[in-house]
């Protein structure tokens, strides 16, 4: 399997806002997948749920790479690997940027808070459908 290649950016700070961007897209593709799930775990339709469960762990996979690319560019710009560290980050930065790094960092927090609820929401769902199964 190809790992996406890193764009250089000549700003570290534009290339952890591209990073950030990334993650975000791979986190909504993740909540739709999620939705997908849920819904048919409701409507009783099990026939999807294994091609569904397969692209989660690619989405996975992406949002660990994605992560970890942040990761490097925080350290690598001297901060810790840390939302306090993205924080800080962004507080140095100052200005439109700053902002930006704050905002895209508070938007892919909340959508990843509610990705994990929606998983464990699926993960209850899956459980009832099994005791129901072998019940």
């Amino acid at each position: 399997r190809r790992q996406a290649a890193m764009v250089e950016y000549a700003d570290p700070f534009d290339a952890l806002l591209a990073e950030l961007a990334l993650e975000e897209l791979h986190i909504a593709q993740m909540q739709r997948l999620l939705e997908d799930e849920q819904t048919d775990l409701v409507n009783g339709r099990t026939e999807r749920l294994e091609a569904i469960a397969a692209e989660k762990l690619v989405q996975l996979r992406a949002l660990e790479l994605y992560g970890r690319r942040c990761e490097a560019l925080l350290a690598q710009l001297g901060y810790a690997t840390t939302r306090a560290g993205l924080a800080a980050c962004a507080a140095a930065a100052g200005g439109a940027r700053g902002r930006k790094l704050h905002e895209a960092w508070t938007r892919l927090a909340a959508a990843a808070s509610q990705a994990r609820d929606m998983n464990e929401q699926n993960g209850t769902l899956i459980t009832m459908r099994l005791a129901h199964v072998g019940g």
